[in-house]
């Protein structure tokens, strides 16, 4: 069953119901207690200078299974910005070689002008999908409420090393409030840490899914099913696949980790 969305009133994203927005770490408890905040599609949403800077969630071919789209993208998208460095960096030596090439006396200079014209062309589409996921600054919950009960617990801390106060009444009832608080957000985290750990087996099973897919594409082509070139592009496409599942599963291993250890 998929999340409940509300609407954070600080950033105006659409967000899954929870402690914080992912986006901007804003407490939801006050809008998850005032219906008019949930998410209806005739409800104009806020609009903020993050929310503007934010744009729309990236677009993905990969689907992670029981993963909310906004989970998904945040973690897709770091995933995948670590595979375009090096692309990138491939690129700018591909095109380096290609001019040096074009120099040469002997050089056929009109398959190099179209080999070059054409490494640009993949230079400016993957520099633009770079910054397209770049753009997008979220969270995923679980490292939200980690940094959130990181704050909350680090207030708590000077609070109990103040020397002294004009009023200790004041003083006990803060420490109370954030005691109920570093609760609540205890016993989410447990169960974002319960989630992340469906996503790992979700990534798995999807992992398995491509390499069947890579070792069907081998059978067809080895049966003359699919071209050479038609090969060598779905096989170089499917381990980039994989390569960016194998990211996403470091990062979010990483990520639970971290959870654990508060």
């Amino acid at each position: 069953m998929p999340d409940r969305l509300i609407v954070c009133p600080s950033c105006g994203n659409e967000v899954p119901m929870g402690q914080f927005c992912n986006f901007c770490g804003f407490s939801l408890s006050q809008a998850q207690a005032d219906p008019t905040m949930e998410s209806k599609s005739n409800v104009p949403r806020p609009q903020s200078d993050h929310s503007a800077m934010m744009g729309h969630i990236p677009r993905f071919t990969l689907t992670i299974d029981g993963m909310d789209s906004l989970a998904s993208a945040c973690l897709l998208s770091r995933a995948e910005l670590e595979i375009i460095g090096e692309e990138l960096d491939q690129l700018i030596e591909q095109i380096g070689a290609t001019r040096q090439a074009l120099q040469l006396k002997e050089a056929d200079k009109s398959l190099l002008t179209s080999r070059a014209s054409k490494l640009r062309r993949a230079f400016d589409d993957t520099k633009k999908r770079r910054e397209e996921l770049t753009s997008f600054d979220a969270k995923l919950s679980l490292e939200v409420i980690v940094r959130n009960l990181g704050n909350l617990k680090s207030k708590l801390k000077k609070l109990e090393n103040a020397q002294s106060t004009p009023d200790p009444s004041v003083v006990k009832e803060q420490r109370s409030e954030m005691h109920v608080e570093i609760k609540a957000l205890e016993k989410e985290l447990k169960g974002a840490i319960k989630d992340a750990g469906r996503w790992m087996k979700a990534i798995d099973r999807l992992r398995r899914v491509l390499l069947k897919k890579r070792s069907r594409l081998d059978i067809e082509h080895k049966i003359g099913d699919i071209s050479t070139s038609a090969y060598e592009r779905a096989v170089a496409q499917n381990n980039r696949a994989i390569r960016i599942l194998n990211i996403s599963e470091r990062i979010l291993d990483e990520t639970i980790q971290l959870a654990k250890e508060r």
